[in-house]
């Protein structure tokens, strides 16, 4: 949310965050709103780096 107040306007903000409800409540409709892109990442994406928490990408426009 922070980042998407700091975009100019006609930016693009892509992120990769947690994917998990409260993400699901806030973020998602926001994104979904604006037309954006929510893909959900496989599971594990990140074991190399030590976590196996769920994760999306998400990308949306100013």
């Amino acid at each position: 949310m922070h980042a998407l107040k700091m975009l100019k306007p006609g930016g693009r903000l892509v992120a990769i965050c947690a994917n998990g409800p409260r993400q699901n409540d806030t973020l998602r409709p926001i994104v979904e709103a604006r037309g954006g892109l929510w893909e959900e990442l496989p599971p594990d994406t990140f074991i190399g780096a030590g976590t196996g928490v769920r994760t999306v990408l998400l990308m949306l426009d100013a």
